[in-house]
């Protein structure tokens, strides 16, 4: 299951990213979040609460924003 749910808060798309410094090689995992978070545009309040960070693999940031996504609920199609 690769497809991302859209956020709970404004129904944006979500995105998926690897977050890696070249810099000093370190590799900070992988992101999952609403796309529009970092806006500032009023509809997230809470900075932060509409992304998961720093798991293993691209899949476990999928299934992590997912399970946010509804809550850890669940939800039918």
């Amino acid at each position: 299951m690769n497809d991302l749910k859209r956020c709970p808060v404004c129904g944006g798309a979500a995105v998926v990213i690897h977050m890696f410094d070249t810099y000093d090689m370190a590799d900070y995992g992988w992101d999952a979040g609403c796309g529009r978070e970092k806006l500032n545009d009023g509809i997230h309040p809470d900075i932060g609460k509409a992304q998961v960070k720093g798991l293993w693999s691209k899949e476990a940031a999928i299934e992590a924003w997912n399970r946010r996504s509804t809550g850890g609920k669940d939800r039918c199609k």
